[in-house]
């Protein structure tokens, strides 16, 4: 592949992930942006979204998304849920370990 085909790859891929980093994320939906897309549920699109900030150093973003994700589920019932809604099965035990793991790898 030609270098400039290469550099031309390189610039769209960080355009892609600047858009994953300030467009996406838990109120992509309330901001208005990308309504053409559905968004993703708890399971497994949020926890994606999640490790993906966690791999490429974004700690802010990280913890932000994870404070928009799932506060509004542990103030409601006090667990967090596999999905965003609140119709069984939504509450389970795997979204607490994947949390619990992001913040003691990060401390």
């Amino acid at each position: 592949m030609p270098s400039s085909a290469i550099s031309s790859r390189r610039r769209a891929i960080r355009g892609c992930g600047e858009t994953l980093l300030h467009d996406f994320g838990y109120d992509r939906a309330t901001r208005g942006l990308y309504p053409e897309i559905y968004p993703a549920n708890a399971f497994i699109g949020n926890y994606l979204r999640l490790d993906l900030l966690d791999r490429y150093g974004c700690r802010e973003a990280l913890y932000d998304n994870i404070k928009g994700y799932f506060t509004y589920m542990a103030d409601k019932t006090g667990t967090l849920w596999e999905n965003v809604v609140t119709t069984p099965p939504a509450t389970t035990g795997s979204p607490r370990t994947c949390c619990t793991g992001w913040i003691i790898l990060d401390c």
